[in-house]
């Protein structure tokens, strides 16, 4: 009904999947350089609850969306594999892979402003931010033998870190 807000809590299951590639090139004195990659993919699934809400503004056709979200992943798996192509220098090492179990937590929160065209039909600009917890290994790739956890500069950077997305987005829709 016009006018009326509209708080829908839901729940289901998320399916997650994550790809990351990480390339570097490091030029050293002498001529030496080294090409270390890193690869890593992700799947797992997870239970999501959520709440959407919904206010209209009065009789216009305006309105406003709101979506919280959050998503525990039950189980999964990140696979990483670590190489390093090395020229003018010591013999290139052999890639390196690992596998280990991660459950990340994912929040997703959207806030929408919209206009109502027709009963079927409205657009509008929002904006979304979306967090998966721990997913990315962000350590250093010059020493694949070690997965970058050398003391000091080499071994910079975290075996779980966040992945965040945020941003503007415009959206139509259109009920058939």
């Amino acid at each position: 009904a016009m006018g009326s807000i509209d708080v829908v809590p839901y729940a289901g299951l998320r399916y997650l999947t994550v790809s990351q590639e990480i390339g570097v090139d490091y030029v050293f004195s002498g001529g030496n350089e080294s090409f270390p990659s890193r690869e890593m993919d992700y799947s797992g699934f997870g239970l999501r609850i959520g709440t959407r809400l919904n206010v209209p503004f009065g009789a216009s056709p305006f309105f406003f969306r709101g979506d919280l979200a959050l998503a525990k992943m039950m189980s999964g798996d990140r696979e990483q594999t670590i190489s390093d192509r090395v020229t003018g220098g010591p013999v290139t090492p052999a890639p390196f892979s690992v596998t280990d179990s991660v459950k990340p937590l994912t929040i997703d929160l959207e806030l929408f402003f919209g206009y109502k065209i027709r009963e079927n039909m409205s657009a509008g600009i929002g904006y979304g931010y979306h967090k998966i917890s721990e997913i990315l290994d962000t350590r250093d790739t010059i020493n694949p033998a070690t997965l970058g956890t050398i003391p000091g500069a080499a071994g910079v950077g975290s075996a779980n870190a966040d992945l965040v997305t945020s941003g503007l987005f415009a959206e139509f829709n259109y009920k058939f």
